[in-house]
């Protein structure tokens, strides 16, 4: 059986769909939260897990956005990540 991302895959593959970007937004009680910008002649968000969207995004060569408090809320300092910081995100 197809997991989630196979399964939007296969239904990206098969319609006029592109992923324009993904983002990972926030963590609300031990859970983080995504959302998967498609174009299908127009811009829809997609609410969906973290793990689906990067899987996605990386197989269709599309760019993965942070926020940026996310990391630096975990720790991580973007002076030891070699990223790209853009304030704001693409439609």
């Amino acid at each position: 059986r197809p997991m989630t991302h196979d399964l939007f895959e296969n239904f990206l593959d098969n319609s006029d769909a592109s992923i324009v970007y993904v983002s990972v937004d926030s963590l609300k009680s031990d859970t983080y939260y995504a959302t998967i910008v498609v174009k299908n002649g127009e811009v829809t968000k997609l609410d969906a897990r973290p793990s689906d969207s990067i899987i996605l995004a990386l197989k269709h060569g599309a760019p993965i956005f942070v926020n940026k408090d996310l990391l630096e809320d975990k720790g991580l300092s973007l002076d030891n990540i070699d990223v790209k910081v853009e304030e704001a995100r693409p439609a």
